[in-house]
C-alpha cells in the first residue's frame, strides 16, 4: 500500500520544522503528523496494525504529550484561565447559574473518534491555546444520557402515565428538542409525547406568549452548558487497547485463543485533574439555582422555574460524570469523576446498580500498564477483558453469533450501549509491591519455569529474579461493577473468574491467581469457595459450581467449541496436601510440570517422541508428519539441540520454532495458541490457611479451520537475516492435542492422568517445593506412559556406578556425586540425592542406582525408589 507524499512549499516546510519544538498541541495532533510513506520501515504493514501504530501513531502521540507539557502552554493557560473565570462568574450572576468542580479519578479519553488522520486518537483541545478542555456539547449529551437512561427509568415502573409525561416534559425543557429518530423512538417506547404548547409564563425568565400558542417543531433548551476548563494544564499520557479477537467483533468468527493482539495507541488525560463545570439559564432570571424541581416521583413542570431546572440539570450532569463516566471507553472504567467537597450535590440516590466484589491475590500478579511498563493496580480494561473471557467459558454451547449477542447484552456494544462498567479500588491505601529483582530460586527453578518472561535467570547472581515489579500476594482490592444488565449472567461470570481465573502476565501458569472473597452476588446455587475449610469440600464445590453453570448433558465436545470453554472433556485436579505458602505450592506445581515435560522429551530408556522428528528435519531435511506433541501446551513452540552445537557453525544451539498460520482473504497471517492448561493457586479458609495448586484442562478447537503449522530454523536469526523456512503445511493439532502413535490418548490427556495419579499416590507424602524442606521431583524422575489411557511410571534402568569425586552442590542446591558406570566407563554423569541409608560416600565406592536421564551430554542418576 503506497500512500503518496504531498510535498510542502519550501517556506511552509521550514516553518513547520521550526515550529515542531514549540508547537501548539492541536497542530501536533492534526497538522504535523508524518506520513507512513515518509517513515516506512522494512516489513511494516499498516494493514496488520503494528506498522501504522509503531511508525506513525505512537511517535505522533509522543510528540503530543511533550507539547502539552511545554512551559509556553502553561504560561498562556494561566492568563486565559483568569479571564475565563471572570467571564463565567459574570454569566452566573447575570443569568443565574452554577459552578461545580469535579476531579478525575480515572484516565479520560475524550473525542477519540473525531476526524483525524490517526486511528481513534483524537483529543478535545482548546482551539486557540491547545490545552485539554471538555466541550459543552458533549457535557450536555452526557447529562441527557443520564437523564434518559438512569433518571427517567424509574418513571415507567412506579408512576402514572401523567407523571411519565411530566418527567419527559422536564427533560424537553432542559435540553430542548427537534426532529430526531432517537426522540421519536423514545416517545413510542415510553408512551409519552413531545410537548405541543408552551406553558403560561411563570416568571421573568419566560418569553411572553399566550398559553394556547402552538409549539414549534423544534425548541432550544433552557439550560446552557459551557465548556469545562481545568484548574491547571492537564497531563496527557499515551494509553493502549489490545483487541485479541478482531475477527470475532468484525466478522462474527469464533473468539479463539489463536489471534495475535492488535495494539492501538490513543491519548488520555491522566487522573487527578480538576475541572470547572459551568451551567446557566438561557434567559436572565436574576438568581442562582437552589432547591429542587422534583418532589417524590411526580415532577410538576409547570411549577419548575429555570432555577429549579438548573438544579435538576446539574444533578444529571454530576450523575453522568460520577456514575456513567465522561468520554470514550467509560464501560472500561475511563472518564470517572468525583464531586469536589466544596460543590453541592443536587442529586438524589443513584438509580444505577453497583455490585462490589472483593478479590484477593493468592500469588504475585505481574500487571502491565498501557505503555508496556508496570502497573501498581489492576487496569479496569484488563479486568473487563478477563470477565469477557470467563463469560465465554461457560457459554461454549452457543454459536459465535449467539455468543456475541448475549455478550453484548451483558457487557455492552455500539449497538446496545453501555452494559457493565468497571471500576476498582484497593482495600488498603496502596497495594504492596513485590520489588523488581526478587529472588525466585536457582538456575532451572520451578518458579523461573512457571514465570518465564517476568522471571528471568541472572548470570550475575546465578538465580532467577523478577525482571519487573509485581503486586505481592495477599493483597485485596474491590471491583465495582456498575450495571443495569442481567444479574444472573453477571453472577455466573464473576464466580467462574474467581474459581479458575487470574490477572496479569503468566496468569495461566498460576501467577496473579485471584479468589473472590465476598460481595453482593446473589446466586445460591453457586458455592462460596472462599469459605471452604477442607480440600475435599473445595473440590466438591468446584465441581458442583461447574455442573450448575454447564450441566454435563448440555456440554458440547471440545472439538465443536471455537474458544476456551467448559466442555465434555474439561478436567480439574487439585493438589492433595496443602502448602504453607503460595511459593511452595507454585514450586511444587512447577516441579511437576518440568518432570513430566522433560520425561516426555527424553524419558525412560529411550528418547521421547518429539526428539528425533525435529532433529531430522533440522539437520537432514526429513519432513515432519505432525507437530511435536509438546506443542499442544501452546504455540509457537521452540525446541533446541545443545548437544549438536558445533564450533563456528552457529552462534546458538541449533533450534527450530513451530508457528501456526492461516489465510485471511489473500493474505497469510501468523498466529499463536494459548495453553489449554490453566493453573491457579487457591487457599482454604481455616486457621492454618493452607495453599493448594489447581490445574484446569479446558480444551477446544486448537486452531481455526484451515490453519496449518510452519517450522523455521531460528538459531541463525540476527540483523538482516530472516528465519530459514524448513517446512510448511504441517497439520494442526486436534482439540485434545496430537494423537499418539498406537494410542487414542494424547500428551495432554496423559498429563492430566499423571497429575491425578500423583495426588492419589502422594497422600500425606507430597513432594513439596524446595523451600518446604522436602525433596522435589527432579526432571525425568517420574512420568506417565500412554497405555490404554492409564498412567504408569516408566521402568527405570538399574545400573552399577563408581563414585569418581567428592560430593558437590549445583546452583539449585541439589546434592550430587560425579560417577561413571562400572560396565561402561565412557558413560559419565551425576548421581543426585543422599543415600537412603545415610552412609557417607567416598571416591571409588560402588553403588546401585537408577537411570534418571540418559542424555549423553547430561546423564543423571538417582537412588532406586523404595
Amino acid at each position: 500500500m503506497n500512500v503518496p507524499t504531498i510535498p510542502l512549499p519550501a517556506m511552509t516546510r521550514e516553518l513547520v520544522v521550526r515550529n515542531l519544538h514549540d508547537a501548539n498541541p492541536g497542530l501536533v495532533l492534526d497538522k504535523y503528523v508524518e506520513s507512513l510513506s515518509a517513515k516506512r520501515v522494512s516489513g511494516a504493514d499498516p494493514d496488520e496494525g503494528g506498522g501504522w501504530t509503531k511508525v506513525v501513531q505512537r511517535p505522533a502521540l509522543d510528540r503530543l504529550v511533550k507539547a502539552t507539557q511545554s512551559s509556553e502552554l502553561s504560561s498562556a493557560f494561566s492568563s486565559a484561565r483568569v479571564a475565563w473565570t471572570e467571564m463565567t462568574d459574570h454569566l452566573i450572576s447575570r443569568h443565574g447559574g452554577v459552578r461545580l468542580q469535579c476531579k478525575g479519578v480515572s484516565p479520560l479519553a475524550i473525542h477519540l473518534s473525531r476526524a483525524s488522520v490517526l486511528e481513534n486518537a483524537g483529543l478535545c483541545l482548546h482551539p486557540v491555546y491547545g490545552f485539554v478542555c471538555l466541550a459543552g456539547a458533549g457535557l450536555k449529551g452526557l447529562a441527557r444520557a443520564y437523564a434518559c437512561e438512569v433518571w427517567f427509568q424509574d418513571e415507567p415502573q412506579q408512576a402514572s402515565a401523567a407523571s411519565r409525561q411530566a418527567a419527559f416534559d422536564l427533560m424537553c425543557r432542559v435540553f430542548g428538542y427537534g426532529p430526531s429518530p432517537w426522540l421519536k423512538a423514545m416517545t413510542a417506547r415510553y408512551g409519552v409525547t413531545i410537548p405541543r404548547s408552551r406553558p403560561a409564563p411563570a416568571d421573568e425568565c419566560q418569553d411572553a406568549h399566550s398559553a394556547d400558542e402552538e409549539e414549534p417543531t423544534a425548541r432550544a433548551g433552557e439550560i446552557v452548558f459551557y465548556d469545562a476548563w481545568p484548574a491547571e494544564v492537564p497531563r496527557v499520557a499515551v494509553d493502549i487497547v489490545n483487541c485479541h479477537h478482531q475477527s470475532y467483533y468484525a466478522e462474527g468468527k469464533s473468539p479463539g485463543d489463536w489471534e495475535n493482539p492488535v495494539p492501538v495507541c490513543f491519548p488520555v488525560v491522566e487522573p487527578g485533574c480538576t475541572f470547572d463545570f459551568v451551567m446557566t439559564c438561557r434567559r436572565m432570571c436574576g438568581g442562582v439555582a437552589s432547591g429542587t424541581a422534583r418532589s417524590g416521583t411526580t415532577p410538576n413542570p409547570a411549577a419548575a422555574g429555570p432555577c429549579n431546572l438548573l438544579t435538576l440539570a446539574s444533578g444529571w450532569l454530576i450523575g453522568g460524570l460520577t456514575e456513567l463516566g465522561c468520554g470514550a471507553k467509560t464501560a472500561s472504567g475511563y472518564g470517572r469523576f468525583v464531586l469536589s467537597p466544596s460543590s453541592p450535590d443536587p442529586r438524589g440516590a443513584s438509580r444505577r446498580s453497583t455490585t462490589p466484589i472483593t478479590l484477593r491475590l493468592e500469588s504475585p500478579a505481574f500487571l502491565g500498564d498501557a505503555d508496556g511498563g508496570v502497573s501498581e493496580f489492576p487496569r479496569c480494561p484488563s479486568i473487563k477483558g478477563v470477565l469477557r473471557q470467563w463469560f465465554r467459558a461457560w457459554n461454549g454451547r452457543l454459536t459465535p453469533a449467539e455468543l456475541r449477542k448475549r455478550e453484548a447484552d451483558l457487557f455492552g456494544s455500539t449497538a446496545t450501549g453501555v452494559g457493565i462498567s468497571v471500576s476498582a479500588d484497593p482495600v488498603s491505601p496502596q497495594l504492596r509491591p513485590l520489588r523488581k529483582g526478587a529472588e525466585m530460586g536457582g538456575g532451572g527453578s520451578a518458579l523461573g519455569y512457571m514465570g518465564y518472561g517476568p522471571v528471568q535467570y541472572s548470570k550475575e547472581t546465578g538465580t532467577n529474579r523478577t525482571c519487573r515489579p509485581a503486586v505481592d500476594a495477599g493483597q485485596e482490592f474491590v471491583l465495582r461493577l456498575h450495571h443495569t444488565a442481567n444479574g444472573d449472567d453477571l453472577n455466573r461470570t464473576i464466580w467462574l473468574f474467581g474459581a479458575l481465573g487470574g490477572l496479569g502476565a503468566r496468569s495461566r501458569r498460576a501467577w496473579g491467581s485471584v479468589t473472590w472473597l465476598r460481595g453482593d452476588l446473589a446466586c445460591p446455587n453457586l458455592p462460596n469457595l472462599a469459605a471452604c475449610t477442607s480440600r475435599d469440600a473445595y473440590l466438591q464445590g468446584l465441581h458442583d459450581g461447574l455442573a450448575f453453570l454447564c450441566p454435563h448433558a448440555d456440554r458440547p465436545s471440545a472439538a465443536n467449541i471455537g474458544w476456551t470453554a467448559i466442555s465434555r472433556e474439561t478436567r480439574l485436579v487439585l493438589s492433595g496436601p496443602g502448602f504453607q505458602t503460595w511459593r511452595q505450592a507454585l514450586e511444587a506445581l512447577g516441579d511437576l510440570f518440568m518432570a513430566y515435560r522433560n520425561r516426555d522429551c527424553r524419558g525412560g530408556e529411550q528418547v521421547g517422541p518429539d526428539y528425533s522428528p525435529t532433529k531430522d528435519l533440522l539437520h537432514q531435511n526429513v519432513a515432519a508428519s505432525s507437530v511435536p506433541q509438546r506443542a499442544a501446551f501452546g504455540l509457537p513452540y521452540a525446541i533446541a539441540y545443545p548437544s549438536l552445537k558445533r564450533p563456528m557453525a552457529s552462534v546458538k544451539a541449533p533450534a527450530a520454532t513451530y508457528t501456526p498460520e492461516w489465510s485471511v482473504g489473500d493474505r497469510t497471517v501468523s498466529g499463536r495458541r494459548a495453553s489449554p492448561i490453566i493453573c491457579k493457586i487457591v487457599r482454604l479458609n481455616r486457621p492454618d490457611r493452607p495453599f493448594h495448586w489447581q490445574v484446569a484442562f479446558l480444551p477446544s478447537q486448537f486452531l481455526p479451520q484451515g490453519a496449518t503449522v510452519r517450522v523455521e530454523r531460528t538459531d541463525i536469526v540476527r540483523a538482516g537475516v530472516a528465519p530459514t523456512s524448513l517446512q510448511k503445511g504441517i497439520p494442526a493439532p486436534g482439540a485434545l492435542g496430537v494423537a499418539r502413535p498406537g494410542s487414542t490418548s494424547t500428551l495432554l490427556i496423559d498429563f492430566m492422568d499423571w497429575l491425578e495419579s500423583e495426588q492419589i499416590r502422594s497422600g500425606s507424602r507430597h513432594v513439596q517445593g524446595r523451600s518446604g524442606g522436602h525433596d522435589a521431583p527432579r526432571a525425568g524422575g517420574s512420568g506417565a506412559q500412554a497405555s490404554g489411557g492409564t498412567s504408569k511410571r516408566p521402568r527405570r534402568t538399574p545400573v552399577s556406578l563408581r563414585i569418581t569425586g567428592p560430593q558437590e552442590t549445583n546452583k539449585k542446591g541439589n546434592v550430587y556425586w560425579p560417577v561413571i558406570e562400572t560396565a561402561d566407563p565412557s558413560k559419565e554423569g551425576k548421581l543426585f540425592g543422599r543415600p537412603p541409608d545415610g552412609t557417607t560416600l567416598e571416591p571409588g565406592a560402588i553403588v546401585q542406582a537408577a537411570v534418571l536421564d540418559d542424555n549423553p551430554g547430561n546423564r543423571q542418576y538417582d537412588w532406586p525408589k523404595t
